[in-house]
């Protein structure tokens, strides 16, 4: 079976990825490049998966339809 593709969206942003990637590879093609990773990274923001209501951490797993959402550590 060749590899699947999945689709999540980062800040509203559509990003198409090979099944297996993770959080931050999603966060660095989001057109962001690293720049949200390092915010992530370095404390000050952290990423919220809005089809749950849950922070998710840089090397967490994808899935089809998931809605991330970078935003301030509160």
């Amino acid at each position: 079976m060749p590899p699947q593709r999945l689709t999540v969206l980062v800040n509203n942003t559509p990003v198409t990825l090979w099944q297996g990637a993770h959080v931050k590879d999603a966060l660095i093609g989001a057109g962001g490049g690293r720049r949200l990773v390092r915010k992530v990274e370095a404390g000050t923001h952290v990423v919220v998966d809005e089809n749950v209501g849950a922070e998710v951490e840089l090397g967490g797993a994808l899935y089809a339809g998931q809605r991330l959402r970078v935003e301030a550590h509160r």
